[in-house]
């Protein structure tokens, strides 16, 4: 039971209670009818008090991990993420972290998507730089393309034999589909970024976890650097003189 002359008003959900004295009842009728006016004007403030209250502390600013912490977290699980650093992370533009600035509309890739997508290109550069300097050697395939340069050698290929790079476009076009990430967007997927699952030979199944974290880190290094040779070319190709040693050797 309350004190007399005490009232108590308490705000659930916001830890605030407010307890206001109010004066006790006059025996003048009168008095009494300015005592209700007064009592309902102070617990109308004291309630809008309360409920200020209770709003302010609903936007207190959230509590924010360090960048390098969150970071050194996600990328950890990652072969080659530090290898030529040290051990830190070496990511000037943010991207370990990018999708964390839109989790609820997940406009942005998770790690796992971008280190699939650096997989793929890389591989896709490694075929194209052996592509090209195999053509340029002088060794080619029958039915395609033979004595033109690698930039058109596309189109030539298309031209002399419809057919078989139709072939190639359909096998292409059930691999990207099947093994399409969808879900490594946000995190997610029942595979590690890259891994298809292909072991023709049984290789895989006799390495070790060491050996095997040795060949990704080769795979990928090796993706980056052909990343790196593809983009040489093709600024050779579109800009004389950029690229001399490219220049040098003819392509």
């Amino acid at each position: 039971p309350e004190p007399p002359g005490i009232h108590t008003i308490a705000v659930r959900g916001s830890t605030c209670t407010l307890s206001l004295p109010l004066p006790l009842s006059l025996s003048s009728s009168c008095n009494s009818s300015r005592l209700t006016r007064h009592r309902s004007r102070m617990m109308y403030k004291a309630l809008c008090l309360a409920a200020a209250v209770a709003g302010a502390a609903a936007f207190q600013a959230p509590v924010r991990r360090n960048a390098r912490t969150m970071r050194m977290a996600l990328v950890d699980e990652y072969v080659g993420a530090s290898e030529e650093f040290g051990g830190e992370v070496w990511d000037p533009m943010g991207f370990s972290v990018v999708s964390d600035t839109s989790p609820e509309l997940n406009t942005l890739p998770h790690l796992k998507w971008l280190r699939e997508a650096e997989l793929k290109h890389g591989r896709i550069c490694m075929l194209a730089t052996v592509g090209i300097v195999t053509t340029q050697s002088g060794a080619h395939l029958q039915y395609y393309p033979d004595g033109v340069a690698w930039t058109d050698a596309f189109n030539q290929a298309l031209y002399n034999n419809p057919v078989g790079m139709a072939q190639i476009f359909i096998a292409i076009a059930i691999a990207e589909g099947y093994y399409f990430p969808g879900e490594m967007w946000t995190g997610g997927g029942d595979r590690d970024a890259g891994d298809f699952g292909w072991d023709f030979t049984g290789r895989r199944k006799k390495l070790s976890a060491e050996a095997m974290d040795k060949l990704k880190l080769q795979e990928l290094k090796n993706g980056r650097a052909a990343m790196i040779a593809m983009a040489a070319f093709a600024s050779a190709h579109s800009i004389a003189g950029s690229v001399p040693p490219i220049t040098a050797l003819g392509f």
